[in-house]
């Protein structure tokens, strides 16, 4: 523990640590099938392939299917339910650090 006795600061990055993306990424997975001939379960599959591979299957799906740039929607996003418990509780010990590329407001 003495390491940790050191650490005055975490930092959180907010898409899918504080923010659940998961309807984002499924709208845009729908968003592909319907401009495709490839279902939704193709498309999802295929992008899981890729996040397993610590890559951004979306992204990797749209390029490999030349789509463009995909659309992100962020009224879709939520907090996950124990993230400002969680920071609160962080907080109390610790400095507190958010990096995010999120809509403001959010």
């Amino acid at each position: 523990m003495v390491m940790l006795e050191r650490v005055e600061w975490i930092f959180f990055d907010v898409g899918s640590t504080l923010i659940n993306e998961r309807k984002v990424n499924e709208h845009r997975m729908r968003d592909m099938a319907e401009t495709t001939n490839k279902s939704f379960e193709q498309i999802y599959d295929m992008a899981i392939s890729f996040y397993k591979e610590n890559k951004k299957g979306d992204l990797e799906v749209a390029k490999l299917l030349g789509l463009p740039k995909l659309k992100w929607y962020f009224d879709e996003e939520v907090l996950y339910e124990d993230a400002i418990r969680c920071l609160e509780q962080l907080s109390k010990r610790y400095k507190i650090g958010v990096i995010a590329n999120q809509a403001l407001g959010l």
